[in-house]
């Protein structure tokens, strides 16, 4: 009985791993469908971690993040617009560094139960999302010296239609990290 438990923990583990590498190249793909803009392009990553913490659940999701930024770091051409370890202190870094935080508050709201209606799931991706540009704000005020009405105006305004879309699209899936996990026996 022994053998058979210890074989599983390393299967496990590699499924856990193959998941969050999937979900990792989710966000590498959402940040090249883009629209160019200045100083920073709408792409689809926040409607891609919403999808992410739903799929896999909170730590996958999170683990996910962790590897696109690691990605990033190492130099392979994930985020959007500036590649390799630069996009981590470009204009974009303060929306990427949220990612992680993002998932993580997303999928505890779920967690705590908001995940059973569309209202409860709209209102925790909400919450990540408003991480996420809260993060971007905050940097472009660094990077640009924009006082926070600026970067709001920058990094916030041009993208609320959209992200209130992908919110609302993200909400409206329900949730299939009961059937990953049983199917995968994480």
């Amino acid at each position: 009985m022994y053998r058979a438990r210890s074989a599983a923990v390393p299967r496990t583990l590699a499924i856990r791993f193959a998941l969050a590498i999937t979900g990792s190249a989710l966000l590498a793909v959402s940040a090249h469908v883009a629209v160019p803009m200045l100083p920073v392009p709408i792409t689809l990553q926040t409607l891609a971690i919403p999808l992410l913490v739903l799929a896999l659940g909170r730590n996958l999701a999170v683990m996910a993040t962790l590897l696109y930024l690691a990605e990033g770091a190492l130099g392979l051409p994930v985020f959007a617009p500036i590649m390799g370890p630069p996009g981590l202190v470009g204009p974009s870094a303060g929306y990427l560094w949220m990612y992680p935080v993002a998932a993580f508050v997303t999928g505890l709201l779920l967690d705590r139960g908001l995940v059973s209606t569309y209202a409860g799931r709209w209102a925790a991706i909400f919450a990540g999302t408003v991480l996420v540009f809260a993060g971007g704000v905050w940097w472009l005020s660094v990077v640009y010296a924009f006082n926070l009405t600026q970067a709001f105006a920058a990094g916030v305004a041009p993208f609320v239609i959209g992200d209130l879309l992908k919110v609302s699209i993200a909400a409206a899936l329900p949730s299939q990290a009961a059937k990953i996990a049983a199917r995968f026996k994480l």
